[in-house]
Order: C-alpha cells, then structure tokens, then sequence
C-alpha cells in the first residue's frame, strides 16, 4: 500500500515523485513509455525527448528547488554556460540574445533601430514584470494557501497583472517594408521559453519573466532533458521511492483506495494508494471517468485550457563545415510565412546541436541536429507518410538558413525520428491554448480534480512559466498529496530576473 501513486512521463510527474518520497510519503513513479534514453546509429546519438531543458544552472530557481529536495544534490548533470543563451535566425537576420541586458538591448537596436525608444520602455516592462513574478513565485512556493484565500490573492494580484501587460507591442510601427519584425523576435524566444500558445494574442505578465531568463545565464547540458529525469529518478529510489518503466495502466479506481491496475512485461499486477497524481498530459485520463465520451466534471476545466500544438523532432547527422561558425547550439528559426495555409508546421524550428569536438553525441568534424517542429495535431494522431511530408518540410524551411545543409546531411532516418516523437510526446513540451488568454500566466489550472485524494501535475497547470512552472506544479501536487509542506525556496535580491549578472574581474 503506497502513500501516493504517481503516473505520467514528464517531468512535473518526476518531480512530485520526488518530493512526495522526499518528505516521507511511500511512493511509486509509473512511466508507461519507460525511461527517456537515448539512441544512436551511425555513429551518432540523440536524445529521444528532444525538448531543450537549459535552464539549469547555478543560481537558477529551477535548479535551485530541485537540489532542495534531491537527497544527493552535488550529483546534479554538469551544465556549461553559453554566451549569447540562443539565437534567434530570421530570412537574412541573425539575433544574439546575450546574458546581459544591455548587451541585448543593444542587439536588438542595431537590428531594429527605427523603434529604438520603445524596444528601451518594453525591456523596462520586461524587468518590471520579472520582479513581479518573481515575488508570486516565492509566494506560491513558500505559502501552504488554502484554495479560497488564494482566490482572493489572485484578485489582490489584479492592479499589478493589469499594470506590467506586455501586450500590443509596437502596432504598424515595428514593421519594416513587411520583413522581420521585433515582435517576431520575441514570439521566436517565448516559442522556445513558455509553453503557452501565444500566436496573435497579447503577451501574459509572465512572458516578461521568461525573457529575463537569459539574464541569469543559460547553460548547456549534455543529455538535455534525459540526463535531468534520470538524476530524479535516482533521487526517488535513495528516497524510498520506486520507478516502474513499461507498465501499461489498463484499469483505475479510486474508491475506497486508489487502485492500478497494470500490464508490464512480467504480467499484470496492481498497486493500491491513498493518493494519486496524475499528469495531465497523459493520454488515459479518461480512465479516471470511466467514460471516453462523457467526461465529468473533472474534465470540463480542460476546455479552457488545451494542447494546440505538439513537438516533432527530426533527427541528423551532419559534417561540421556546412553550419556557420558563429552558430549557437540552441537557435529558433523563423521561416519565411507561407500564405497558403495548409502547412501543418508552426511558423518556428528550434534547433539544438551537439558542440564541436563532443564524440559522444558525433564523430570528429561531425554534429549531431536535432531540428524540432511543433504541429497542430500530435504524431500518435498522423500517420506515417504525414510525417515524412513534415519532415521532408523542415529541411526544405532550413535551405534558406544553411545553403549547404542538404548535402552535408551524413546520417538521416526518418522512420526513427518519427518513432522517437510518438514514443516522447508523453513527456515532451506540448503547446497550450488558454481560452480568453490569461493575464498573469502564472495558473493556467488547478491541481485539484473533482475526484478527492486525486491531483493533476504538469506543464499545462501553469504554461506562462515554461520549465519552472514544470517543476513548480510537482511540487504543488505532492504538497497536496501529502500535506507535508514544501521545501523553502530562496532567491537572493541580487539574483533576481531582471538585474544584470555580477561582472567577473576579466569583464571589468
């Protein structure tokens, strides 16, 4: 009998693993899809989760709640700053967005110098809104407030969410002959940083914090996503906690107890708990319902809330001459638009390559890419010959970036690719539309279900905060779960989104 099950393959399901067994709850993690991994061919390795995980590093709050409740937190994956974070590759443009606000201020004035004055007052809201949330952060993290009083805050919060919008940039005045904007610019970064769909809608407070991200650094981690769920899981076990890979959940109940039962590759079995989170990216909710046509109650919060946009990831080999020198190793491309509205494809390619000289991931003078798209409707949904079509499309969209890419192609499968989206989406960064749009961000949806002992976890309960609002909702769910507190998060005034890093003695 366990405290509290857990199931679902992202991150928000390790994470309440993690602190549920942390604070002494017995827990078990269930992962239908197994463990991330990686594989390689040719030579080559990819992650099978390609969605970028970067903002893990030292003074970061991400990294910083996580260690708070890993019993062996020095044993964290090794993360190496970059400097610019990432880039932005427009038609003919390339944007540096750099670790100091002046420095990217600056960039984007040289790029865009006919609204000079109000890309300084939009980065000045941009600091505003950082503080702000910032404060909210350390509020939900740190205060144990019951549903009610928190309602109550969220309205307190008003005057302030209302006065730090970023919405309606620059209007026509920020365009140039019709060509890249800086508006495209900013959509381009929030594509890679939130999780909220926030195509031609206004900007939530929260976008303000997401672009003061870079400002605390960015670091590289090699392994991305996987080498972070794998030190969590390990952080389960020497907790107490057990992780089942490749269990299928073929019934549930949850009266009188929670009860699961499973198909694995020993047969079938069944757990019991007093508690159950489930991710709400999992794809057999309905099982909670016991009716996939008639959802209750539980199910029609969901309306307001929706993934509008799933990651498809392809996957290459290719010879280190044909990508331009200066190339970040996290970019966002903003192809040309197309007009005729039948492309499938989101108008964004985030693309991560491993650095030169890492044999692990390519062989010497080689790089392995990962050229990641998002689209309407998920992989498990389109059919084989649909993705090939993608694929064959994203590599079409990269000709005008790197003219030579096509022929310095050295390892190419798409049959893999396409089964390496399937088998991720559980755990991969969906895009969520939030119906009326959502002024702060910050709460996109409840923790709580309609089902008592029953509690969702997961980005889409707070998409306006991207890998920390992740990380944010396991541990809100396990609180509740458990009713044991959380871990107290601090962050220093002097690295607070928003300010500029310390100068080290060689800037000075």
């Amino acid at each position: 009998m366990y405290d509290t099950i857990i199931i679902g393959g992202d991150l928000s399901s390790s994470v309440a693993a993690l602190a549920a067994s942390r604070s002494g709850q017995k827990t078990v993690l269930v992962r239908e899809a197994g463990p991330d991994g990686e594989y390689g061919e040719g030579g080559y390795t990819f992650p099978v989760n390609s969605t970028p995980c970067f903002a893990m590093g030292p003074g970061q709050k991400a990294l910083e709640i996580l260690k708070s409740i890993h019993p062996s937190p020095d044993e964290s994956p090794a993360s190496d700053p970059m400097d610019p974070a990432f880039q932005v590759l427009l038609p003919g443009h390339r944007v540096d967005i750099f670790s100091r606000p002046e420095k990217l201020i600056s960039e984007m004035v040289r790029e865009f110098p006919h609204i000079e004055r109000e890309i300084e007052s939009f980065y000045q809201t941009v600091k505003k809104s950082s503080r702000l949330v910032e404060r909210w952060i350390q509020e939900d993290v740190q205060e144990k407030v019951a549903p009610a009083k928190r309602t109550v805050r969220e309205l307190c919060r008003l005057p302030d969410i209302l006065g730090n919008c970023l919405s309606s940039l620059f209007g026509e005045r920020e365009t140039d002959g019709g060509g890249p904007s800086f508006r495209d610019v900013i959509d381009a970064q929030l594509a890679l940083l939130s999780y909220m769909d926030l195509r031609d809608r206004p900007y939530p407070v929260s976008a303000g914090y997401l672009l003061s991200l870079p400002w605390q650094g960015v670091y590289f981690t090699p392994g991305g996503r996987t080498a972070w769920t794998d030190w969590l899981h390990k952080g389960i076990v020497r907790n107490g906690g057990e992780v089942l890979y490749g269990s299928s959940v073929i019934r549930l109940d949850t009266k009188p107890a929670m009860i699961v039962d499973l198909e694995g590759a020993e047969g079938p079995m069944t757990i019991r708990g007093t508690h159950l989170i489930v991710s709400a990216q999992w794809e057999k909710l309905h099982l909670l319902s016991g009716d996939k046509t008639r959802p209750r109650n539980l199910f029609r919060r969901f309306g307001s809330v929706l993934p509008t946009a799933f990651p498809f990831s392809l996957h290459m080999g290719v010879r280190e001459s044909v990508l331009p020198e200066r190339m970040s190793p996290l970019a966002v491309l903003v192809p040309e638009r197309k007009d005729n509205g039948s492309d499938p494809v989101m108008k964004w390619i985030v693309l991560e390559a491993s650095r030169p000289g890492e044999l692990k991931w390519a062989p010497r003078g080689k790089r392995s890419v990962s050229a990641s798209v998002f689209l309407t409707e998920s992989p498990l949904k389109l059919t084989d010959e649909e993705l090939k079509k993608i694929s064959a499309g994203i590599i079409d969209s990269l000709d005008p970036f790197f003219p030579f890419l096509r022929e310095g192609i050295e390892y190419i499968n798409i049959e893999k690719s396409i089964s390496c989206s399937r088998r991720s989406q559980e755990a991969a960064n969906h895009k969520y539309g939030v119906r009326g749009g959502a002024f702060s961000g910050t709460t996109t949806l409840s923790p709580r279900t309609s089902i008592p002992r029953v509690f969702l976890t997961g980005a889409m309960l707070k998409a306006g905060l991207g890998l920390e609002g992740e990380i944010l909702s396991g541990l809100e769910a396990a609180r509740l779960a458990g009713r044991k507190g959380m871990p107290e998060i601090r962050t220093a005034p002097e690295d607070r989104p928003g300010d500029p890093p310390p100068q080290t003695e060689a800037e000075t």
